[in-house]
């Protein structure tokens, strides 16, 4: 070997000693793995965040199952039509549930960028402290504002620590109507649990309190109840107070009147929780309420399924007539998919043409049984984009809450499972999770 040789060499290894360097003491996780999900390489801080998802005692050596549980559709995005080299996702959140402790759901941020054919780089960040302060920082924001924009409607009182009325004065008279006589030493059950809300008022209550000792304070906001009998839109903070004589905790709420600005935080609220394109809720909302209410039914020995949907066929509709029919095909299968769900169900558009569908207290059976109605319903609807009408048919995947499945997460992952073979045996079909027969044995439309 010459010395030109040999210094190049010495110059590559160095190159690629320093790349190691790089790669083992960055902060964020990044790994190297193949198109099937193999583990080429990896940092010490992508294990570190990958190693709670994983069961105990199992070895991680495959990305896409051990991201399947938090994000479904990765691996479906990979066997896509997408470009040969460039950026997969950028930023996609993956919600891994409540942390250990019980605070703030962890976070985590995954991009991941395709090198060539067989060569894929995720780079996976821990977002939970961004997101919870984001959400308190919206929270904050909307309370404040409102104090700010006009403080004549509005009650402050003081709680003991079983949240009965301590302290009250002229503006809870004035706001509620209700005398001190009345007031003192009542629960303020009924003026921190929205009206409409069925339930445990007393229950909601302690709830309420329980999560401002831990956080601090606690914002809510719905109807409320007059000595009249009429109500009034709300917005209502509770924030824990040093500890008073003998360590008891006192609290202090302050509601405020705020019905004239419904209609505006209506639209707040929907521009937040909303897809702009077809009105079902954001991947966003979707998990934040669908996590809590699958914990609940966990919790109560109840029941929760949830379905994967995907458009079928989507991609020959844009190739054939052009994005804007694309539009209107997945605006009208999610009005299909709303009209025909069931009184406490969730709609989400999870991403491109594929929704997901959370139904609270189903079971198998009930799922399977919602599931085909609305398979009947989308099948039934066609799309109209000018003179074109499009016929739709979607596919769908089943899961129901078991012990082996007792997170959102998982649930979404076993019915993505269940959705891919319905896709594969022949699509326009309902699959369950964990079951070979379809639900649904029909001839896919073509």
């Amino acid at each position: 070997m010459n010395p030109a040789e040999a210094s190049s060499e010495d110059d590559a290894d160095a190159e690629y000693e320093a790349l190691l360097r790089f790669l083992y003491t960055c902060p964020h996780g990044m790994a190297q793995f193949a198109a099937d999900g193999t583990v080429l390489m990896l940092n010490p801080a992508f294990s570190c965040l990958v190693m709670p998802l994983l069961p105990p005692g199992t070895m991680f050596s495959n990305l896409l199952d051990a991201l399947a549980p938090c994000a479904p559709e990765l691996r479906r995005l990979l066997r896509d039509d997408q470009p040969a080299r460039g950026t997969l996702c950028d930023g996609l959140r993956l919600h891994l549930g409540p942390a250990p402790d019980g605070r703030d759901p962890r976070v985590l941020s995954l991009t991941v960028v395709r090198m060539d054919a067989d060569r894929h780089m995720a780079v996976l960040s821990d977002i939970s402290a961004q997101v919870a302060n984001e959400r308190r920082l919206r929270e904050s924001d909307a309370w404040f504002a409102a104090l700010v924009q006009g403080a004549n409607d509005y009650a402050m009182l003081g709680l003991d620590p079983e949240g009965r009325v301590s302290e009250w004065n002229s503006s809870g008279e004035r706001l509620f109507g209700y005398a001190a006589a009345s007031a003192l030493g009542a629960s303020a059950a009924g003026l921190v649990t929205p009206a409409e809300r069925g339930g445990n008022s007393q229950d909601a209550l302690l709830e309420r309190l329980a999560v401002s000792l831990r956080d601090g304070w606690h914002l809510d906001d719905g109807w409320r109840a007059r000595a009249d009998g009429s109500r009034f839109w709300g917005t209502c903070i509770v924030s824990a107070l040093p500890e008073g004589e003998g360590g008891s905790t006192r609290f202090l709420m302050v509601v405020r009147d705020t019905t004239e600005r419904r209609s505006t935080a209506e639209e707040l609220r929907r521009a937040l929780t909303t897809d702009h394109l077809t009105g079902a809720l954001n991947r966003r909302a979707f998990f934040e309420q669908g996590i809590d209410l699958v914990r609940r039914a966990r919790d109560s020995a109840g029941s929760a399924a949830v379905l994967m949907v995907d458009v079928d066929h989507f991609k020959r509709v844009n190739d054939c007539h052009g994005h804007a029919a694309g539009d209107e095909a997945l605006r009208t299968v999610a009005r299909a998919l709303r009209d025909a769900l069931p009184e406490g169900g969730l709609l989400c558009r999870l991403g491109g043409e594929e929704f997901g569908v959370l139904l609270p207290g189903a079971d198998i059976e009930t799922g399977a049984k919602v599931a085909e109605q609305l398979r009947r319903q989308v099948a039934g609807t066609p799309a109209q984009k000018g003179e074109t009408v499009l016929v739709l048919t979607a596919s769908f995947g089943l899961a129901t809450l078991t012990p082996d499945a007792s997170t959102l997460e998982k649930l979404l992952a076993d019915a993505d499972a269940a959705l891919y073979r319905a896709k594969r045996d022949g699509r326009n079909r309902v699959c369950v999770a964990g079951a070979e027969a379809p639900v649904t044995r029909v001839r896919a439309a073509s």
